[in-house]
């Protein structure tokens, strides 16, 4: 019986992606996603029907998915990273009928990026996106200010236009009234030929390096830099605020 897949395929492509998440693409009749998921397929994408998208069409993919796997085809809906984290797992559920549906986890863009810092969220963190395309900024400025005032770990997906730069310095300002100016600060981006990686500090953060691929990951008043590795102790006898 054919079924919908919506596949999180992690953060760099095949190297990172489960062996659920290539079992469920080997399987597929049809695939769909936009063109930074299909690039990493490699082989895995030979014989298949390919339905590209762009990335603002998550819910024109879905739907089309959906048809297809009512005319008895078994497709896969693409996502980068996490389907369930900012991804359309929830919208395809959704609007899934009378249709057999799984949803396979994939490496999130948080654990890649930590990961490449060192160990930045080995403590309660808070992951806060600073999009008003669903949310109101008011809403986000909550957010910020609370997981700040709460001493946590705090990593923003940015989703940076140019013309709203403003809230990414906002949310820093925020912060600044409840972290120490020195509190670790990783930027990573994930880029095709060599990940982009900067530690810096609350204070010194310097916005024109943040693009809207970046995550940036704000550490607690228990995190430090260490032989160039951002890390967070677990450790209570740590400075509070």
């Amino acid at each position: 019986m054919a079924r919908l897949y919506i596949v999180g395929i992690g953060s760099k492509g095949k190297d990172d992606m489960t062996l659920r998440a290539i079992d469920a693409i080997e399987k597929s009749d049809v695939i769909v996603g936009d063109k930074t998921c299909l690039k990493y397929l490699g082989s895995l994408a030979d014989g298949k029907e390919i339905f590209p998208i762009r990335m603002k069409e998550g819910t024109e993919g879905c739907k089309y998915s959906i048809g297809k796997v009512k005319e008895g085809k078994t497709t896969s809906i693409l996502v980068y990273g996490d389907s369930c984290l900012y991804g359309i797992a929830g919208y395809a559920l959704k609007v899934s009928y009378d249709i057999e549906v799984e949803v396979i986890p994939g490496i999130t863009t948080v654990s890649f990026a930590a990961s490449k810092l060192g160990a930045p969220i080995m403590d309660d963190f808070c992951y806060i996106n600073l999009s008003d395309f669903a949310v109101s900024w008011e809403a986000i400025e909550k957010r910020i200010r609370y997981a700040s005032m709460g001493n946590f770990v705090i990593v923003l997906y940015c989703y940076k236009k140019r013309e709203k730069i403003f809230y990414i310095e906002k949310a820093v300002e925020i912060m600044l009234n409840f972290k120490l100016p020195s509190t670790p600060v990783g930027i990573v981006e994930n880029l095709d030929d060599q990940d982009k990686v900067i530690i810096t500090t609350l204070g010194d953060i310097n916005f024109e390096e943040i693009s809207m691929d970046s995550i940036i990951m704000i550490g607690n008043s228990k995190t430090y830099i260490k032989s160039g590795k951002v890390i967070t102790s677990g450790e209570e006898n740590a400075l509070t605020l």
